[in-house]
């Protein structure tokens, strides 16, 4: 889900600090497949423009794909889920062998 936090996302001068709004950016999380809730709806109103920006750009990439909006995200899902096992073995096999290499002798 997006929106971890729902705190200052709305009304925030950004041009009164000389900030760029990210905020009507496309996002990331939604274009790769994240979605929003109803507490994120009941806190925020409607999504910020970003993330109903990269709604439709992931709506259409599934059109595309001849896929609907819901078999894109799973297909992503499963790409992200993929990715995670491989990083969370990768980093494994390293400790490993850091531990290993701790307890062997040392040659002489």
């Amino acid at each position: 889900m997006i929106g971890h936090h729902l705190d200052w996302a709305r009304g925030f001068p950004f041009e009164a600090f000389s900030l760029p709004d990210q905020y009507r950016v496309e996002s990331p999380a939604v274009r790769l497949g994240f979605e929003w809730d109803e507490r994120f709806l009941a806190v925020m109103g409607e999504p910020w423009p970003g993330a109903t920006l990269a709604a439709d750009r992931l709506a259409t990439e599934a059109a595309a794909r001849g896929r609907s909006v819901d078999e894109e995200r799973m297909q992503r899902v499963r790409a992200y889920d993929r990715w995670l096992a491989e990083l969370t073995t990768d980093a494994e096999t390293a400790e490993t062998r850091a531990a290993l290499a701790k307890r062997a002798p040392s040659g002489g």
